[in-house]
């Protein structure tokens, strides 16, 4: 099963270093994971609209600014990393949000729109690696150790090396991702 450590411990034997038993131990090793596993994570999330992280959510509606154009305004979740599109009903799992998305405008946290009720599809932060794909794992693995090389072994050209098998395994990964066949609901109700 994925843990935090096993990513870790993976990124460490793809720079030839030593892996780590917890990341509160006080390695330099476990420092440099701990520093930068989260922030390389949610990197990797945000770069791809993976099916496993998928998340679909009602919106909280928020007062709409005065100087607005638009007549609603909802609160971006939490949880979200990567917006794939607005939706009128949850769980149509068989669209793509991006075909009829209608149009809103970011503004830090909060979404304007013209959209009511809204639900947002998502890629959201992941923080438990059990439910990680193999091939996000791997390419996980190859991004931390892109990340943690310079500090780990001050070896530019070993960096450039790792940071290339970091692009190909994140390619193998949003490829095979982006290829999963789904099952097709019209629409379901919860």
């Amino acid at each position: 099963m994925n843990s935090e450590v096993m990513i870790c411990n993976l990124a460490l034997s793809n720079i030839g270093k030593t892996g780590i038993n917890s990341l509160e131990e006080a390695s330099s090793e476990a420092l440099v994971c701990r520093r930068f596993y989260a922030y390389v994570r949610d990197e990797l999330l945000s770069m791809h609209p993976w099916h496993f992280a998928r998340k679909q959510a009602p919106l909280a509606q928020l007062l709409v600014p005065s100087s607005s154009a638009w007549t609603r305004a909802y609160q971006r979740p939490h949880d979200c990393l990567k917006i794939s599109g607005l939706i009128d009903h949850p769980f149509r799992c068989n669209e793509d949000p991006r075909s009829h998305n209608p149009a809103y405008t970011l503004v830090g946290d909060t979404i304007l729109c013209d959209l009511s009720p809204a639900f947002l599809d998502y890629t959201a932060r992941m923080i438990d690696p059990a439910y990680y794909p193999v091939l996000f794992t791997q390419a996980l693995s190859w991004q931390l150790s892109a990340r943690i090389s310079i500090p780990m072994t001050q070896d530019p050209r070993l960096r450039a090396d790792i940071y290339q098998m970091a692009v190909s395994a994140f390619n193998k990964a949003a490829s095979h991702d982006a290829n999963e066949a789904h099952k097709h609901f019209d629409h379901l109700t919860i």
